[in-house]
């Protein structure tokens, strides 16, 4: 009995199994970038409070804006009220230089937009 034991563990000792392959981690997702500073923010509410000009037409646009920079900020926008990246660089090409961060901040929402983020 102890020969055909033998004779069974030496001819036919299975190969050990081999170790799996370890998974390859995946990257954790990137955190998304915030494109809205708090102090882009408190600037431009600001900015909506600020007293420009005597015509109430005037200043009532001016506010509208700065109003509607907020809301697409907090993505509270609709269709009509939403501050483009266009609109916002044709402030900023006027040589209105408090509309240069909010141009990149909203051309960042918006590419995070594309990007499903």
């Amino acid at each position: 009995l102890a020969a055909i034991e033998a004779a069974l563990t030496d001819d036919q000792t299975p190969e050990p199994e081999p170790e799996p392959e370890p998974e390859p981690e995946t990257p954790p997702e990137p955190e998304p970038v915030a494109c809205v500073s708090d102090e882009l923010v408190n600037d431009v509410r600001g900015y909506s409070g600020e007293t420009v000009s005597t015509n109430s037409e005037l200043q009532s646009a001016y506010v509208e804006r700065w109003l509607r920079v907020l809301q697409t900020f907090s993505g509270t926008a609709n269709d009509s009220t939403i501050m483009l990246p266009s609109e916002a660089q044709t402030y900023a090409d006027r040589g209105w230089t408090r509309w240069v961060p909010v141009v990149a901040a909203l051309q960042c929402l918006e590419q995070q937009a594309l990007n499903g983020n």
